[in-house]
């Protein structure tokens, strides 16, 4: 008599534990309900790349920009250099021209205002480029000053061009014709009285030509090398020859005419010299003018270069904190990346051997006949759980034969053992 399936499943086979029909399903179904479906190996692998990969793409997103920073803090650097370059030019040029033209307002000369003009022009050239090229707003609005002051430098120096002109003109046209003349015509006087007889007239023509030659000397002198201390002792001088020339007397009408023209003519040379002596003390006040707006400009200058000055020590400060700072980000990062990625592939490791070693495990004692073993990784969605369900599948199957094979055993028997008592009953 054959038993069922079911009454065959409640008995265990010989040499097979016990174990009821089923029960590797419900410890698969009790896996699938206390685990959370898992990533598969290859999803895992992944994983790992691409957290190096985001430790490595933060780490370079750090380095550049910190390098950023440092371009950064270089271009400005080269900046600040290039405007100190150019605040020096300024103070070249500004000497320079200071120079050529102190030399102008001393000689007057054609040559000196040229050669100041072309350093004027050098001077206006290296304080547009100096303009141009400052970026900072404080340091615009000093250049900008800088700039007004050469301004009033420049229209300063051309009033002295003009009132030099002046002067060398007084001195040509006038002076110097107008002496030639009162020179010329007291010669005729002397004579004049000589030929007239009146000796006391001839004395004394001749008495205020060599105090006239005297003034004609103080006058060049004057003209070469302007001292406006004396030329108010100048001017008194000619008044004094002027009186002296009223008290000459005499009934002849030559004579009276004679000394009538030297009159005008020497107010006309007082006149002429008066108007070059107060060009030159004009000179002189503008020249005064003009050393103080140099000096402010080089003050200017000079203020605008500490500044410059400072700022490169700041920036070069600046910059080799960023590149300490930089480096130690560096530093941190490759070593926490390093900590990471072994943290990680420990992780990852371990994910993938522990899972299988307990399954190699798990399928020795399933070799040795224990079939009551519990495989791990039922219910999880990677290789593993794959895994643990085929052994799973074969262990039933294999329970199931067992199974079948001792009811076959056990009906064998029973034939066997009624056949005896039928033997015996015959």
């Amino acid at each position: 008599m054959r038993t069922s399936r079911g009454a065959g499943c409640s008995r265990a086979a010989p040499g097979f534990p016990r174990m009821e029909w089923g029960g590797g399903m419900s410890v698969k179904s009790k896996s699938n309900q206390s685990k959370l479906p898992t990533l598969r190996f290859r999803a895992k692998i992944i994983l790992g790349f691409v957290a190096v990969l985001a430790i490595l793409a933060v780490s370079m997103a750090f380095a550049y920009f910190g390098f950023e920073r440092i371009a950064d803090a270089v271009a400005s650097y080269r900046t600040s250099v290039s405007e100190a370059d150019l605040a020096r030019t300024v103070d070249r040029e500004l000497i320079a021209y200071q120079g050529l033209a102190r030399a102008y307002t001393l000689t007057g000369a054609v040559d000196d205002e040229t050669a100041a003009k072309a350093a004027e022009e050098n001077l206006k050239g290296a304080i547009a480029k100096s303009v141009a090229a400052t970026t900072g707003a404080a340091r615009r609005e000093q250049v900008g000053k800088l700039e007004a002051e050469f301004q009033r430098f420049t229209k300063v120096f051309g009033e002295i061009i003009t009132l030099t002109r002046e002067n060398n003109k007084i001195a040509a046209d006038e002076l110097n014709s107008v002496g030639n003349k009162i020179r010329f015509k007291f010669d005729d006087l002397a004579d004049t009285a000589a030929l007239a007889g009146l000796a006391s007239v001839q004395t004394t023509a001749k008495d205020i030509t060599s105090q006239y030659l005297a003034v004609s000397t103080s006058v060049s002198a004057f003209v070469a090398k302007p001292e406006p201390k004396t030329a108010d002792g100048v001017i008194a001088r000619v008044k004094f020859l002027e009186t002296l020339l009223v008290s000459i007397y005499a009934s002849d009408q030559k004579i009276t005419d004679r000394v009538t023209e030297i009159g005008n003519l020497l107010k006309q040379y007082r006149t002429s010299f008066t108007k070059l002596s107060e060009n030159v003390k004009i000179i002189v006040k503008l020249n005064g003018e003009m050393t103080k707006t140099a000096a402010t400009i080089l003050k200017l200058s000079g203020e605008l270069r500490s500044e410059l000055t400072a700022d490169q020590q700041r920036i070069e400060a600046s910059a080799n904190a960023t590149i300490l700072d930089t480096e130690r980000l560096m530093m941190m990062l490759a070593l926490g990346g390093l900590a990471i990625g072994a943290v990680l592939a420990l992780m990852l490791g371990n994910g993938i051997s522990r899972p299988m070693i307990a399954m190699c495990k798990a399928m020795r004692e399933l070799a040795s006949g224990n079939f009551d073993v519990v495989l791990p990784g039922l219910g999880r969605k990677d290789e593993i759980g794959e895994m643990a369900g085929a052994v799973e599948e074969f262990k039933v199957q294999a329970v199931a034969k067992a199974e079948r094979d001792a009811a076959a055993s056990e009906v064998q028997n029973r034939e066997q053992a009624a056949s005896r008592r039928a033997e015996l009953i015959r």
